[in-house]
């Protein structure tokens, strides 16, 4: 990938997302967004992977039919966990700032978990769980009903 693509991804990203909200999911200042969105500055290696992962899981959010809602492993290793294939379900709905405050880590963390780079703690595993639990069901009341 070029830093083109990159700086192409970020502003089709920004058309939906604030440049305070890019910043808080990719985990670095508005400012800096503001430079890269302008082509005054080009992201790390580390960031611009951020950027690519958060534009690919944005193809798509559109579609909320109850097969995207399913875990899906997003073309990557086999080993993930359920937990994390849960947390991408959900991603695919939620902001990465919704996700934080609602489990209770910091968006960093949530990207780490998101990429497979960790695993979250059983108590926070259980929280995802049932947030994920209890969006399957609302969007199965929804189709039901």
């Amino acid at each position: 990938m070029t830093i083109t693509e990159t700086t192409q991804q970020l502003r089709e990203l920004r058309e939906h997302r604030s440049v305070r909200q890019l910043a808080n999911e990719i985990g670095t200042s508005a400012e800096i967004v503001r430079r890269w969105l302008r082509g005054e500055a080009q992201p790390r290696a580390d960031r611009a992977e951020i950027i690519r992962d958060m534009f690919s899981e944005t193809l798509g959010n559109h579609d909320f039919s109850v097969s995207k809602i399913k875990p899906q492993d997003h073309g990557r290793d086999d080993s993930i966990t359920e937990t994390t294939q849960q947390l991408r379900a959900l991603r695919e709905h939620r902001s990465v700032r919704q996700l934080a405050d609602e489990v209770g880590a910091s968006e960093q963390m949530i990207w780490r978990w998101l990429r497979g780079e960790a695993q979250p703690r059983a108590d926070r595993a259980e929280i995802i769980r049932d947030m994920y639990d209890s969006f399957v069901n609302s969007i199965r009341g929804f189709y039901l009903s």
